[in-house]
């Protein structure tokens, strides 16, 4: 497994074809605790830097960007049933993963 940063704090873990997309704890700071999480629907091909998450804090709701290009397989349906977890294991808690990225995009994250 390969292990990137995206631009805005998110965290990219690459096995083979696969990606899963995740937050850092400094990517969601700012928001806030977590109440609630807007998933990509599976099947979905989603552009970089097109909406593929939301975040609902007490302070506000977060769009928040893909950082490749890729097709939703799977999301993390347990942050549907308690959101929470992503405020205490943010490294650890994977939102959704995607396939059929554009390999360029992929090189240029930061490692």
């Amino acid at each position: 497994m390969e292990r990137r940063k995206g631009p805005l704090g998110e965290w990219l873990e690459r096995d083979g074809d696969s990606v899963r997309i995740g937050y850092s704890k400094a990517a969601l700071e700012p928001i806030g605790e977590v109440l609630w999480v807007g998933l990509p629907e599976v099947g979905n091909f989603i552009e970089k830097g097109e909406v593929s998450v939301v975040f609902e804090s007490a302070k506000a709701a977060t769009d928040c960007e893909s950082p490749l290009s890729g097709k939703v397989v799977e999301v993390n349906s347990s942050l549907q049933k308690a959101p929470s977890i992503i405020n205490t294991h943010p490294e650890e808690t994977w939102v959704y993963k995607i396939e059929d990225i554009v390999e360029k995009e992929w090189s240029l994250l930061e490692h």
